[in-house]
């Protein structure tokens, strides 16, 4: 695998175009497509860190090809592939899109609540929340029409 090859990886992972991945760097997507192309290229020190540090692949990596893969400095050493990806991605959103996940996944977690609920609505199961004492005081707090709702 080159260097060619070890870049398109992170492009592709990330699931980024060129021009996006030009852009988080700040250099011009035809010097993208130059190092995409040609294996010579020396791709400078500083850019090579950027890398790393916007999107956790090690410097030494790109350029070699050796391990390890991932940055240790900017990524969490435990997360799997598809969390990195996820926060590498998560990363490069403007405000508006971070708030727009943050509500998905919100939302997401009132789905799963809900659905507990709706399948296991015993007090017992309350205690389940008792980890979390934010949620469990959400779910006390809510009248029970409002648990009992259907999902459309």
């Amino acid at each position: 695998m080159t260097q060619c090859d070890r870049l398109r990886e992170i492009i592709k992972s990330n699931n980024i175009t060129q021009r996006k991945f030009a852009e988080s760097l700040k250099v011009t997507e035809s010097y993208v497509s130059m190092l995409l192309k040609d294996s010579s290229i020396n791709i400078s020190q500083q850019l090579l860190e950027l890398i790393e540090e916007k999107y956790g692949y090690c410097a030494h990596w790109i350029v070699s090809g050796d391990d390890p893969k991932f940055s240790d400095n900017s990524k969490d050493v435990n997360l799997s592939e598809t969390h990195r990806r996820l926060l590498s991605m998560i990363e490069q959103l403007t405000p508006e899109q971070c708030k727009a996940v943050l509500a998905f996944v919100n939302s997401l977690n009132e789905v799963e609540r809900r659905l507990l609920l709706r399948y296991y609505p015993s007090t017992d199961y309350t205690l389940n929340f008792s980890q979390d004492s934010a949620l469990k005081t959400e779910y006390m707090s809510q009248d029970t029409t409002k648990n009992n709702e259907s999902f459309g």
